[in-house]
């Protein structure tokens, strides 16, 4: 990361940070304001600016991100954020019942046994539940962290999830929802201001749901990230429809070569052509894949031609084949440098954007696998064609010299 990326990613945390206190504020605001205190809500939102800004700041991006997050995924964070806190909400209303009721109970076997209540019932569950919300919203916090942490800015992933302003922009559904919970929660603070504090338990009840139970579809919306295995396995199964013999992490029994296929995620073979294949994600960096990993899986390449190193492979016979060097870029961009180094050498390039990425690990009929492969692999499609058509005719004179 630049020196010069600081201040920007520091402005993203401080305003996540505070984001995340605004949703404490709306989030347990009914709760609040039954206890007749503002100082729950503004306790939990200082709560909040502290604990998730730590915990933020903790797990921040060593790298910028290649995509950022669209504004309509912020505003999706924000609301289920406002979720979680309406959910502690709900806790503290029932747990103030709860203590109530206890507390209430105590003092009064109390009373009848010395004659005098000891104690203020109305005090002590004040005091319990004002801990009990502090003590949870420490989870809330860290919660909302992770999420924010992991769906937003983080490139510790193994292919970056998409923007939302890509996957659900389109939706009308999405936006239908998001309009009604806005709504909703207009109506909620309304409610609160006007007539909070005055009515009773049930009226509290009713308004606290509404930031919890409104937004809560939102906590598992999202587009699934994957790791790198269901990656690099719907690679294989595209490959494998592709007429290719597909080996994982191919390993030789000579400990001397392993090292040469360390960083090989498959060895795919056909008649003709073997491709050594290395799969780059954003698992490890959101950079610019450079030159330096085409040459290296292109010297794994010329070094696999040797047929005396070619035979130790295991799983995938490379002997009278082709041996070509393969490297699949997922999620990432390609630097300038190793554009001009696979135009220049012997090096095949076959980028992935997000939208391939995220529809890998989902394919599984033959029209689906056939078609990705002949979209984001034409060479060696149209080689399997010719393969076909060369098998085929083959076949047809060996027919007419029965005939």
């Amino acid at each position: 990361m630049t020196s010069s990326s600081h201040p920007v990613n520091f402005v993203r945390l401080l305003l996540l940070s505070v984001s995340v206190a605004l949703a404490a504020l709306v989030g347990t605001l009914p709760a609040s304001y039954y206890l007749k205190t503002r100082y729950l809500s503004y306790f939990l939102a200082a709560e909040a600016v502290i604990f998730v800004g730590l915990f933020l700041y903790s797990h921040r991006s060593e790298s910028p991100v290649s995509e950022g997050a669209g504004g309509l995924e912020y505003l999706l964070r924000a609301l289920s954020a406002i979720s979680l806190w309406g959910f502690l909400g709900v806790s503290i209303l029932g747990f103030n019942e709860i203590f109530s009721l206890l507390f209430r109970l105590m003092a009064r076997l109390l009373a009848w046994i010395s004659g005098s209540q000891p104690f203020d019932p109305a005090n002590i569950t004040f005091y319990f539940t004002f801990g009990f919300a502090a003590l949870f919203g420490l989870g809330v916090g860290a919660a909302i962290g992770r999420s924010i942490a992991t769906r937003i800015y983080s490139v510790s992933l193994s292919s970056r999830n998409l923007e939302y302003s890509k996957t659900l922009g389109e939706q009308t559904k999405l936006y239908v929802y998001l309009v009604l919970n806005l709504l909703g929660l207009a109506a909620m603070v309304f409610l609160v201001y006007r007539f909070g504090g005055k009515s009773g338990f049930l009226f509290h009840l009713v308004l606290q749901l509404i930031p919890y139970l409104g937004s809560a579809w939102l906590l598992n919306l999202g587009t699934r990230v994957y790791s790198d295995s269901e990656v690099v396995e719907g690679i294989g199964r595209v490959l494998r429809f592709m007429d290719f013999e597909v080996v994982f992490s191919p390993r030789t029994s000579d400990q001397d070569l392993q090292s040469l296929l360390t960083g090989v995620d498959m060895l795919a073979t056909r008649t003709n052509e073997a491709y050594i294949i290395q799969v780059k994600t954003a698992s490890s960096s959101a950079s610019d894949v450079d030159w330096t990993t085409g040459s290296g899986l292109r010297i794994k390449a010329a070094t696999l031609r040797i047929p005396e190193i070619a035979q130790k492979v295991e799983g995938g016979s490379l002997s009278n084949k082709t041996v070509i060097p393969l490297l699949i870029i997922c999620g990432r961009k390609q630097d300038p440098s190793l554009v001009e180094f696979s135009r220049e050498q012997e090096l095949e390039v076959v980028p992935l954007d997000n939208d391939a990425v995220s529809q890998l690990p989902t394919l599984r009929s033959k029209a689906e696998l056939i078609a990705f492969g002949e979209k984001h692999f034409p060479k060696m499609a149209a080689a399997a064609v010719a393969t076909e058509i060369e098998a085929d005719k083959q076949m047809i004179q060996k027919g007419e010299q029965w005939a």
